[in-house]
């Protein structure tokens, strides 16, 4: 009898010998061409796009059994997150979380029976959290303890797992409806430590960087300071993606982005500053390839692999630390262009600009114009 066809789909892997990219298929292995590159991660998805479209064996309804330990709901969650969060052939940062909050959940209770999983247990896990050092912190950074905004990832991530638990049968609704009563925990009610918040760059702080970094990280730098666009909206820009016209922005619509999934369309404008810096990067240049990449450090330069949002903020930073730069990543520079429209052009005018379907989520990215506030009162009160 022929073994079922797994709902995950095959992954996209690195086949070190080669340096190639390949995903196996039915026990046949598809060589994509280099690993990372756009042409590789556009095979895989053609090839995952005809795998989807083979029909799956049936599978047969699972009974929900006492002996299903929560050891053996987080190992089935974790494979399927695997599968699931990923975007342009990549995994998340959600798979990141998911496994995290796994561990913890595994730390405490594997060996017990799933459907006996429930608020009182999931509460044990945020108080263990409270306090406690947050292993994620990098080495060159003072240590800290896990925020409270983390603690309550970590819970939904729970939640969430014992939610498609129900799904696949291998839980009673009851046990993923009694966990959903355990409430975040609350701003000052809590021990827990209260995050900062990513704030904006000083602009001082960013011309320092500018003059000891290479012309591509500069490049970059000074586009998100001119649209706010996100990290990884630079890093995936190419030419294909970018309309030009003669007269009037440029319009900017990546191939994927933060909210893709969501079904949301991804417009960014690029004003006559944005245009002139950009512009010489694109001169006969490939329009499938990526812009700015690890080895292109000039125009000039052929086409190479592609930063991510890790290895940008990476190569900023080391010029930092070089240099005897205050740290900074390239999301602060995101808020740093949110605060400036916020200032000219108000509350709405930072939304569109930045690509919020919700005027609460810039208010996060655009900082308050104290200053405004403070004329207004002079004047007034």
């Amino acid at each position: 009898m022929p073994r079922p066809k797994s709902p995950t789909p095959p992954k996209y892997r690195l086949h070190r010998a080669r340096n190639l990219a390949v995903v196996t298929i039915d026990g046949k292995d598809h060589y994509l061409g280099p690993y990372g590159s756009p042409e590789s991660h556009e095979r895989y998805a053609q090839l995952i796009a005809t795998w989807k479209l083979v029909p799956t064996a049936p599978v047969a309804p699972r009974l929900v059994t006492a002996d299903f330990t929560v050891g053996e709901l987080t190992l089935r969650y974790t494979e399927f997150a695997r599968g699931y969060y990923v975007k342009a052939g990549r995994q998340t940062a959600q798979v990141g979380r998911i496994l995290g909050a796994m561990r913890e959940l595994n730390r405490f209770y594997a060996s017990e029976p799933a459907v006996e999983f429930g608020p009182l247990k999931l509460k044990a896990i945020q108080s263990s959290l409270i306090g406690r050092i947050d292993q994620r912190v990098r080495r060159e950074e003072k240590q800290r303890t896990i925020s409270r905004n983390y603690i309550n990832v970590m819970t939904s991530c729970i939640v969430r797992a014992f939610k498609w638990a129900v799904s696949e049968e291998l839980v009673p609704a009851t046990v993923h409806q009694s966990l959903t009563t355990v409430d975040g925990l609350k701003t000052g009610r809590t021990a827990a430590r209260e995050s900062a918040g990513v704030q904006p760059v000083a602009n001082e702080i960013v011309e320092r960087t500018l003059q000891v970094v290479t012309l591509h990280l500069a490049t970059m730098i000074r586009l998100q300071m001119l649209t706010g666009m996100r990290p990884e909206d630079v890093t995936s820009m190419r030419p294909g993606d970018l309309t030009c016209p003669e007269s009037g922005p440029w319009v900017y619509e990546p191939e994927t982005h933060k909210c893709l999934h969501l079904g949301r369309q991804r417009v960014i404008y690029f004003g006559p500053q944005a245009r002139t810096v950009l512009g010489e990067w694109l001169k006969e240049f490939p329009p499938e390839s990526v812009i700015f990449s690890q080895k292109r450090r000039v125009p000039t330069d052929p086409p190479g692999p592609k930063f991510d949002k890790d290895t940008y903020r990476q190569s900023i930073q080391r010029y930092c630390r070089r240099h005897k730069i205050p740290l900074w990543s390239p999301n602060q520079l995101r808020h740093l262009h949110g605060t400036r429209v916020r200032q000219q052009f108000g509350l709405e005018g930072a939304q569109v600009v930045l690509g919020h379907s919700r005027a609460d989520t810039t208010q996060i990215y655009a900082e308050r114009d104290l200053g405004l506030a403070a004329k207004i009162q002079e004047m007034v009160g």
